[in-house]
């Protein structure tokens, strides 16, 4: 969770400059990706601190997670631009959700 937290901070100095004026000036979905990283963060937060079930605090942090790779790294016309690597989260999200809710099913 500090790595987070740390890559926020980093993050917000090297493209924004702290300053939400840069920050409201991003595309649309540039902001929302900004907003799912942060809601990511609050639920990691919240799932440290016993607040929410491990599970749902997997499930949140993981599509969150997701949610602010794709969209902070997709170019105009909705295409990563990414190295081949780099979409090794995808399918280690997908079995970490289906590991959770077949964990929640056969409870």
């Amino acid at each position: 969770m500090n790595m987070l937290w740390i890559h926020t901070v980093y993050s917000m100095y090297k493209f924004y400059s702290f300053s939400p004026r840069k920050l409201m000036a991003e595309k649309f979905l540039k902001r929302f990706s900004v907003i799912f990283g942060a809601l990511g963060n609050v639920a990691l937060a919240i799932g440290f601190f016993e607040k929410m079930s491990w599970e749902a605090m997997i499930i949140a942090g993981t599509t969150l997670g997701i949610a602010h790779f794709w969209s902070m790294e997709v170019d105009y016309k909705y295409v990563l631009q990414v190295r081949p690597f780099a979409y090794l989260p995808f399918p280690l999200a997908a079995i970490v959700l289906g590991f959770v809710g077949y964990k929640y099913i056969n409870n």
